[in-house]
């Protein structure tokens, strides 16, 4: 990880070409932090090329974090509640921002209110697509609220950890459009799940046990699962219903977690993919499947003991990732 950067360094005094070469090179959140010195400074941010593609904003008891990887967040601490009323967001002003370098960013703008905050952040990286995460505390922010604070803004994905049943359907309900879900919510019950994967998604993450009648529902793109509350025979009838066609056709990466209690690693291979078609993957081709919505579950997953493709009958090939806790 690199160094934090030396907030004594003369960068307004550096000609324009020299400025530009430097904020190429900067994080996310620096980007953000030198965006407020000027309009020009914004301008100059702005006229880089496009690398993000998506923002996270994960909404917690008095505090939002933004980010757009896992390293690079700005957190947004809101002043406590002194009544029960109904918390309006977008007209909150935060009593502290700060960046992943811990640098304060509210003195530069103390009058932007939350609302200003979102806007200026997606003006800036010219994005306007974003993730919502719902985690602890987040059940005392009205619906409409965050319609509003949001509003503009094309949300493709939302996700729910450590929230009350109530809650993560309220959220889940209100956002039936997005095609990413995310949940390492306990309290979900089998309805909701049943709703949940009668979706078409792109991209599906579990933090739950989810048994092999669930997946078998399921048309999405991306799924992956932890723990998985399930045998080597259940995957083997994914795998087989997947490549008669029978069963989740867009399916394109499959990603779970099981138990070492659960399997024989010298001979679990041959339990998978009986019946399927399917080649390894050598380790210097593997791919990453990484969420980046962090669970505990998620933070201390042991290395992956195998990558492998599949191909079904028609040709079209799924790659399948398996790990162990």
């Amino acid at each position: 990880m690199a160094a934090a950067p030396d907030a004594e360094f003369p960068l307004l005094q550096l000609p324009y070409l020299g400025q530009k070469l430097v904020v190429w090179t900067m994080s996310t959140s620096e980007k953000i932090r030198y965006s407020l010195l000027s309009e020009n400074a914004k301008k100059l941010i702005q006229s880089l090329p496009r690398h993000v593609e998506y923002l996270e904003f994960f909404l917690d008891d008095l505090k939002i974090q933004i980010g757009c990887n896992l390293e690079d967040t700005i957190e947004m601490r809101l002043p406590e509640r002194t009544d029960d009323g109904d918390v309006e967001l977008s007209e909150e002003k935060p009593e502290k921002v700060k960046d992943f370098w811990k640098q304060k960013l509210a003195e530069a703008k103390p009058e932007f209110s939350l609302k200003e905050w979102v806007v200026h952040i997606s003006d800036v990286l010219r994005c306007n697509k974003i993730k919502l995460f719902f985690q602890g505390g987040s059940g005392q922010y009205k619906m409409q609220s965050i319609q509003q604070l949001f509003q503009g803004m094309e949300i493709i994905g939302v996700g729910v950890q450590d929230t009350g049943y109530e809650h993560a359907r309220e959220v889940f309900n209100e956002f039936p459009d997005v095609r990413e879900l995310t949940f390492g919510s306990k309290s979900l019950r089998n309805d909701m799940i049943d709703a949940l994967v009668s979706r078409d998604l792109d991209y599906f993450k579990c933090g739950r046990q989810f048994d092999i009648q669930a997946l078998l529902k399921m048309n999405c793109k991306v799924i992956e699962i932890s723990p998985a509350d399930l045998s080597l025979g259940g995957v083997n009838q994914l795998l087989r219903s997947w490549s008669s066609m029978s069963t989740n056709r867009n399916l394109e990466v499959f990603s779970v977690l099981l138990f070492k209690t659960e399997f024989d690693e010298s001979n679990y291979l041959e339990q998978i993919f009986v019946g399927v078609q399917y080649t390894v993957v050598p380790k210097e081709s593997y791919r990453e499947f990484r969420t980046s919505y962090v669970t505990h579950l998620w933070e201390f997953v042991d290395v992956i003991i195998g990558q492998f493709e599949i191909q079904r009958d028609d040709g079209v090939k799924a790659r399948i990732q398996f790990l162990v806790g």
